[in-house]
């Protein structure tokens, strides 16, 4: 049977069974929580949404787990505020001179918290789970192993290319040289947690997600395990004193949903000790409360307007009228208090440096003169009418897109806004491709790893709904420089390829990136150790938290 058939039913299982567990055990949801008087052993902190609010709690459905599940598992790459990749579980990481062998050496002392020994054998099975597109939404981005594609398509039971020499050992052979498959990895590695073999690896893949493992996470290898989940309040983590990289200072943590409104009144008065991401509008006010501190990192994610590769928009010149014509800058500092960055190359990747051209690039200051004249030589008509779709979800505010399309009005773009939700949107992109929907928000997307993560979004052969490519945009000298870059072992030859890349898309653009807004965080100032995360994974580094009076 091919893996990919599967999917939708034994996701559904799945959600069904934890609506179900999460709240067992209580039948009044307000019966117990965290105690605002108790202890500085232990620490409340608030959030809007988090993972008592999540539709899910297993990895392989989830991509907004990420950071809570670093205070479970220690994954096997993570990457710290300064976006330096590093590891906990692992002792070494090595690629073959041929770039096509990466040699992975877990640690002698890594265990699990009920002292079983992390081994090889959990990172293959993991692994296998995670690339199996029946059960993972992950598949499609940590590919090119040798035998995947005779897993995948039901013919192999196993995957060839992983192998482990020991137990302590982990072989995975790459169909063709890919110097970025290993940095892949260690961006999506907090997303895609190492899991107990000797718990789950008898279990068929049809039946994982509605596995009881997943509801309870009874055995993990983090510095906290999950001791409670009550339904959109909270979840309650307490220590895990068999941690092999060392002890988590504060005993038991709270992690709380409550409505953006009363989140920093939660700071101000005790009831909270940290709050993990605070609104531009709010970090001033914030910041001026006694014996609060704010942290800022300055961002790695954009917020972005995407463009649908659809009719009168194709035009690249119509599409870099767009982007001349909307005051970005203005945007930031008008709804986000300047509490954010705009890229002047509307390039979406922000780092690593190397990669991104400085030279032969346009750089689009606010300039609606310039818009008009591109408009012109593109015999535009501006009684073209367009359509965005808008929902919360997108992470750009209603202000910001008022005024964005004010701005193409002035130029002669005329937008429709419609109230929409992420369902609605994508469920029209896949039946009318761009006849529905032109345009709409979209936020994410860290590539500080390997610039070539981009290409996911703009892959010819990765229109969505098979695949990450949402906008339908498409370029093969594109797609060919995103493979050539991969295969180059050379680090100046890569650096030239992938600024070739860059450069299509600017002139080309996919999308209109607004703005990087900052990741910032507030939290008592007795609570030490703290570090706002460019990617708002403030979970990174948990477990060195220290109270000090």
């Amino acid at each position: 049977m091919n893996r990919s058939t599967r999917r939708w039913a034994v996701a559904l299982t799945a959600l069904a069974m934890l609506a179900t567990a999460c709240t067992s055990g209580t039948d009044d949801l307000d019966s117990e929580g965290p105690d605002p008087s108790s202890a500085r052993s232990t620490l409340e902190i608030a959030g809007v949404g988090g993972p008592s609010d999540a539709t899910s709690l297993v990895p392989h459905q989830e991509d907004g787990l990420g950071s809570f599940l670093e205070t479970l598992f220690t994954p096997l790459f993570q990457i710290d505020a300064a976006n330096e990749t590093y590891s906990n579980l692992l002792d070494s990481w090595t690629v073959s001179d041929d770039v096509q062998t990466v040699t992975l050496k877990l640690k002698e002392d890594a265990v699990w918290s009920d002292e079983t020994p992390v081994t090889s054998a959990d990172v293959i099975m993991s692994l296998t789970q995670y690339l199996d597109p029946a059960i993972s939404l992950w598949a499609g981005r940590i590919g090119g192993i040798v035998g995947q594609a005779a897993y995948v398509e039901g013919t192999a039971d196993s995957i060839t290319g992983l192998t482990a020499p020991d137990d302590r050992t982990v072989v995975v052979q790459l169909e063709q040289p890919d110097l970025a498959w290993l940095p892949n990895l260690g961006y999506l590695a907090k997303f895609m947690p190492v899991l107990p073999s000797h718990i789950l690896g008898d279990v068929p893949h049809d039946q994982l997600l509605a596995h009881e493992y997943f509801t309870t996470y009874p055995v993990t290898n983090g510095p906290y395990l999950l001791d409670e989940v009550v339904r959109d309040q909270y979840v309650k983590l307490v220590a895990n004193h068999n941690w092999s990289a060392g002890e988590a200072q504060i005993e038991e943590i709270f992690i709380k949903n409550v409505a953006t409104d009363v989140l920093s009144a939660q700071l101000e008065s005790g009831e909270s000790q940290l709050i993990t991401a605070v609104s531009p509008e709010e970090a001033d006010r914030v910041g001026s409360i006694d014996g609060v501190e704010v942290q800022s990192a300055t961002g790695a994610a954009p917020n972005s307007w995407w463009l649908m590769n659809y009719g009168p928009i194709k035009d690249p010149r119509v599409r870099q009228a767009m982007v001349y014509a909307i005051d970005r800058q203005g945007i930031c500092d008008q709804v986000l208090q300047g509490h954010c960055t705009v890229p002047a190359a509307n390039n979406r990747q922000l780092a690593p440096e190397w990669s991104l051209p400085t030279d032969d690039v346009i750089e689009y200051d606010y300039d609606p003169d310039r818009a008009r004249e591109l408009l012109d030589e593109a015999g535009w008509d501006p009684g073209t009418e367009l359509t965005f779709f808008a929902f919360d979800a997108g992470g750009i505010p209603d202000a910001g897109i008022e005024i964005a399309q004010a701005n193409l009005a002035e130029v002669g773009i005329n937008w429709s806004i419609v109230d929409s939700d992420v369902a609605t949107t994508f469920e029209a992109i896949e039946t009318g491709g761009g006849a529905e929907v032109q345009g709409f928000p979209l936020g994410g997307g860290n590539f500080v790893t390997d610039p070539s993560q981009v290409a996911v979004y703009a892959d010819c052969d990765a229109f969505f709904p098979n695949g990450s490519n949402l906008i339908h945009y498409c370029d093969p000298a594109l797609d060919e420089l995103w493979d050539t870059g991969r295969r180059e072992p050379d680090q100046a030859r890569r650096a030239e390829i992938y600024h070739d890349a860059f450069r299509i898309l600017n002139e080309n653009p996919m999308e209109i990136i607004f703005y990087v807004q900052d990741q910032i965080v507030a939290h008592d100032a007795r609570l030490q150790g703290v570090q706002a995360h460019p990617s708002g994974d403030i979970y990174w580094n948990v477990a060195e938290w220290t109270w000090e009076e």
